[in-house]
């Protein structure tokens, strides 16, 4: 099992995976502060009510309606049944709008447009447009359509393109085809990215496209990113090319590199290190724990979520048809990655998990089925987000930096991508975790108060996507827990200045 790294603020709860978080009694309007001043300090209006007052006009319930996984052409049925939607109407997870379609087509002709994109990749692009600028098929996938759905027809798309272009070898066009969504992803990421403050069904879909990961699972030998192979080549050329080999090879130094310098691990130490970050993980460990969880989700057992960690059973319910789509899709889309489907390989001297026996193992025997997803996986996600700010954040803040924010680096936000994906680290939890970190070196006068501004902003996205009264209970008090802290002392300082 992976050994915890670093501190983190939560301790592991009875089933040994999701941190056991500060829990406030909800008559309590004030957290007692720690630096000895008064407790029973009268609280002014929140300066950042509008953000965190949950409830009804917070947040608009997701209703997920899940299940919604037809292809494009099993849409225009349900054409009739009407397109008029409003807050009353239950959200469809990944749904699109007329209006998202249209800014994809718009950023579609745009990339097209570049001098640097691969040919393959513009015609890819080109198929894409020209088949939503037709009204009929635009007005069809954004009024009935999903995240699941566009991407499908990408996919659909590429395998047409890879033939025109003289890839032929099954392997070969899988390859090419992955590479190719890995781009078209962040595309779509941009354009949502782009309408998420004014549209809540863009910021609902940005939330679903994060679990199509964009990159390769954490020491997987599969490079997303990599060069789209010669028309030419044969099968045997592009399996041994070593333009793939030094393209992978190179994205792992610069992992291994980042990791090294964030965690002060010597080069004597490194290897040792990496192999108990990673736990030898491949696509198959990664489906195998995946589908484990699924299995123990379906008999409410999940590490990640059950009945007693929700205010209601029906919140519950929500969650839990959202998780399962989720970890359908993740199965699916990792199994693809090196073309065999989960459940026909199994690691070697490794059980598989049967449905009737789940209900008579215990907390210790399920916590031993995975061989990927460690125990205290939140803790660990918490600690990685330290080092994470600590080396791409704090250590680059400067005097003449104060007015920019500093962001993540690209090689972070990957590996906590995957991390999260893989581990179940639900999207709320990722942003408390940013938003308590942030706030630990601001307190400390090692970041600018303008980095906890764009930390709260991540958050108010957040409260008003997912209702958090459908959020995880410790989860929401560990949010509430941190907002208090920065209240109180916030009022403290004003109150310091007053007298």
């Amino acid at each position: 099992m992976v050994k915890t790294i670093g501190k983190a603020s939560g301790t592991p709860n009875h089933n040994n995976r999701t941190p056991t978080l500060v829990i406030r009694d909800s008559s309590t309007s004030v957290s007692r502060p720690a630096s000895g001043q008064p407790g029973n300090r009268t609280r002014s209006k929140s300066w950042k009510s509008s953000i965190l007052e949950f409830g009804d006009s917070a947040a608009r319930k997701i209703k997920a309606e899940i299940g919604s996984s037809s292809k494009l052409k099993g849409l225009a049925k349900g054409k009739a049944a009407g397109n008029v939607s409003d807050f009353s109407t239950p959200a469809k997870p990944g749904a699109l709008t007329p209006a998202i379609i249209k800014a994809i087509v718009q950023q579609l002709k745009t990339a097209t447009s570049a001098p640097s994109l691969h040919p393959l990749t513009q015609a890819c692009y080109i198929e894409v447009y020209n088949y939503l600028r037709v009204k009929e098929h635009g007005e069809t996938l954004g009024e009935h359509g999903t995240i699941d759905d566009i991407l499908d027809l990408f996919s659909d798309l590429s395998r047409t393109i890879c033939g025109q272009h003289g890839i032929t070898n099954s392997a070969d066009i899988d390859r090419t085809v992955e590479s190719q969504m890995s781009r078209f992803v962040k595309l779509l990421r941009a354009v949502l990215q782009s309408k998420a403050h004014t549209s809540r069904e863009a910021g609902l879909a940005l939330i679903k496209l994060d679990d199509y990961p964009d990159a390769p699972v954490v020491g997987s030998s599969v490079d997303a990113n990599a060069n789209v192979p010669s028309p030419r080549s044969s099968s045997h050329e592009a399996a041994g090319s070593p333009i793939l080999d030094e393209n992978s090879e190179q994205s792992s130094k610069l992992t291994t590199a980042w990791l090294k310098k964030a965690f002060h691990v010597p080069d004597s130490d490194h290897r040792e290190f990496l192999a108990e970050l990673r736990h030898d993980v491949n696509q198959e460990t990664a489906v195998q724990d995946l589908r484990t969880c699924l299995l123990v989700l379906k008999k409410d057992l999940s590490f990640a979520g059950r009945p007693d960690n929700f205010r209601t059973f029906q919140a519950y319910r929500v969650w839990k048809d959202r998780e399962i789509t989720l970890l359908e899709q993740l199965i699916h889309t990792y199994s693809m990655r090196q073309s065999y489907m989960s459940g026909e390989s199994i690691c070697v001297g490794r059980i598989k998990l049967e449905a009737s026996a789940v209900e008579a193992m215990g907390e210790e025997e399920i916590s031993e089925a995975f061989e990927y997803i460690p125990a205290n996986a939140a803790s660990h996600y918490l600690a990685l987000v330290q080092r994470a700010v600590a080396h791409d954040i704090v250590d680059n803040v400067r005097p003449s930096t104060t007015d920019t924010i500093i962001p993540l680096s690209n090689i972070a936000k990957e590996l906590l991508n995957q991390l999260a994906i893989a581990w179940r680290i639900s999207a709320p939890y990722r942003e408390t975790c940013y938003l308590d970190v942030i706030n630990g070196y601001y307190e400390r006068g090692d970041l600018p108060i303008s980095y906890l501004f764009d930390a709260f902003g991540k958050i108010e996205r957040i409260v008003h996507l997912i209702n958090p009264q459908e959020w995880h209970t410790a989860q929401f008090r560990y949010l509430l827990d941190t907002q208090n802290r920065i209240e109180y002392r916030a009022l403290g300082a004003v109150q310091d200045i007053i007298e």
